[in-house]
């Protein structure tokens, strides 16, 4: 009975130290723009032409094609790279595609494993979002 108890406390103690990172730390303000991110990820799935993003394991490179429409415009943006497991191993690239609204990103300094690939961007004052779940390997 003694060791059952000790091993609880033991656990209960380890379970409170460890650190939680399942929500970003700003979750109140992001509650509030929701409805302007559903509306970014409409406007994208509307385009006729959608962004393209591909991952290539060979070089680790992050392709990114900007819509046929956008090509060519004055385009603001950011891709993010969020890592489920762990918030401080999370990336944060400018968006600037070239004049053929091609962007290459080399993902070397990435660690492997699951990644949510996050691309945001503004043409004049609509904004607009995609993300796909990529996995790393190296």
């Amino acid at each position: 009975m003694v060791v059952f108890t000790i091993a609880f406390v033991t656990i209960a103690v380890l379970a409170s130290l460890r650190s939680r990172n399942l929500v970003s730390q700003s979750y109140f303000s992001d509650g509030q723009h929701y409805q302007a991110t559903i509306d970014a990820r409409k406007r994208a799935r509307q385009l006729s032409s959608p962004l393209e993003l591909h991952y290539t394991q060979d070089g680790n490179i992050l392709d990114i094609a900007m819509p046929l429409e956008h090509r060519g415009q004055d385009i603001r943006g950011t891709i993010r790279l969020y890592r489920p497991s762990g918030e401080k191993q999370d990336r944060t690239f400018p968006l600037a595609p070239d004049s053929t609204g091609s962007q290459h990103v080399i993902l070397d300094a990435i660690p492997p494993g699951a990644w949510k690939v996050s691309i945001a961007w503004n043409l004049g004052d609509e904004e607009f979002l995609i993300e796909q779940n990529i996995f790393v390997n190296k």
